[in-house]
């Protein structure tokens, strides 16, 4: 499955979350997401980054002078619909579009990746870190 990667969440773009991790990071964390299927429809899936616990993988955008935030979500889009992928780190507290559904949420808490009290966190809308 093919997997590009997007210059503007890598080069400081002021309105774009970052990663903080290897190229190569983020293909396997793009390649985990596929295999456990962490998907909410045919063109979104979420990952985590392994370190080897979950580990923060990006830093929220530079914007309006609000200092940024250690990201530890991975959103991946086929945008098009053509099997062409990409992915950046998420920002629910930003973006509730970049909230992992229940579903997802729920598996990562099953299997120890997050602790309850940060799921209800991110569904609340309220900050947190790892």
């Amino acid at each position: 499955m093919p997997y590009g990667f997007k210059p503007d969440h890598r080069d400081n773009t002021t309105l774009k979350s970052q990663w903080v991790i290897l190229c190569a990071d983020e293909v396997n964390c793009f390649n985990l997401a596929t295999s456990q299927d962490w998907s909410s429809d045919a063109s979104t899936r979420w990952g985590l980054h392994f370190n080897p616990s979950v580990a923060n993988l990006g830093q929220s955008a530079l914007a309006f002078g609000i200092p940024p935030r250690a990201l530890f979500i991975a959103k991946f889009i086929d945008g098009n619909a053509n099997d062409l992928w990409h992915g950046y780190p998420a920002d629910p507290y930003r973006n509730q579009h970049d909230l992992p559904p229940t579903s997802v949420l729920k598996i990562w808490q099953s299997e120890s990746h997050l602790r309850p009290a940060l799921i209800r966190k991110l569904v609340k809308g309220q900050l947190c870190a790892l």
